[in-house]
């Protein structure tokens, strides 16, 4: 057993926060999370180095500009990675090539960088981290969540400008149920 995993295991049997929220009945965060891949992507890119409100104002911005049904609760009709790029692509300049200085301005209102110093649009780092997941045929959250090749996965969005420390790669796991990471 490795340091995390005696960790884990630790938290588990010393803080029994899953009998916590039962007795406060509060409902695990997981569960009230929108049950969307592409949206839990925007949420891990957009979150790191910033306050939550700005990720939250992002997420509602793109749901508002493409006019989505995305439920809380729902997962019979997901909003899937397939429909991101599509309507990511669907916003071309002139010349049928892709902006996503546009695409950060007026599709999620955010202009953010994934870093100070040479970082990319944080819209852009979104994208293709999704043109990873569709690389892996990973359309949805139970596509994702039942993906076999973790680890090429998880190098393959490691790859993606800006992502190379693997801490939005954590926390999107999180956001996409698994209870295995901190």
């Amino acid at each position: 057993m490795n340091e995390i995993d005696k960790f884990i295991n630790l938290c588990e049997t010393e803080l029994k926060l899953e009998e916590k929220l039962l007795i406060e009945k509060r409902e695990d965060p997981n569960l009230s999370f929108y049950k969307s891949l592409p949206i839990c992507i925007i949420d891990a890119v957009f979150s790191i180095g910033v306050k939550y409100k700005s990720v939250e104002m992002t997420t509602d911005a793109f749901i508002k500009y493409f006019n989505l049904s995305i439920s809380r609760k729902d997962t019979k009709i997901e909003y899937g990675i397939n429909d991101f790029i599509s309507n990511i692509d669907s916003i071309k300049n002139g010349n049928s090539m892709l902006d996503f200085n546009k695409v950060a301005k007026n599709v999620f209102n955010n202009m953010q960088r994934t870093s100070s110093r040479g970082g990319i649009l944080k819209a852009e780092a979104c994208y293709f981290v999704a043109k990873v997941f569709e690389k892996h045929k990973i359309n949805t959250l139970a596509d994702f969540n039942n993906y076999k090749n973790k680890e090429t996965l998880d190098d393959d969005i490691c790859k993606v400008k800006g992502q190379g420390s693997g801490i939005m790669l954590k926390y999107l796991y999180m956001l996409a149920g698994s209870s295995n990471v901190i």
